[in-house]
């Protein structure tokens, strides 16, 4: 079975904050970013939030794409 491709809508407390700082920690997944990121069969395509500087640093982490609008990620086969 191939990974199934995820985009993360919302980088707040859930989404991405609640791992900033302890994002390398594979023994600890509280966000929804760090859990799909980690977890073999999903593969974290992107993120989406209106604050560019948390895009920015969750693309640069997971080596994923980021954007502003959803709409953005239309191309891509985006499963979850």
């Amino acid at each position: 079975m191939r990974p199934l491709n995820t985009v993360v809508v919302g980088l707040g407390g859930i989404g991405f904050n609640y791992d900033q700082n302890h994002f390398e920690d594979r023994d600890r997944i509280t966000t929804h970013v760090k859990a799909f990121h980690d977890h073999p069969h999903y593969n974290l395509v992107g993120v989406v939030d209106s604050d560019e500087i948390k895009r920015q640093m969750v693309s640069q982490k997971c080596n994923s794409l980021s954007s502003s609008d959803l709409l953005d990620f239309s191309k891509e086969k985006i499963d979850i």
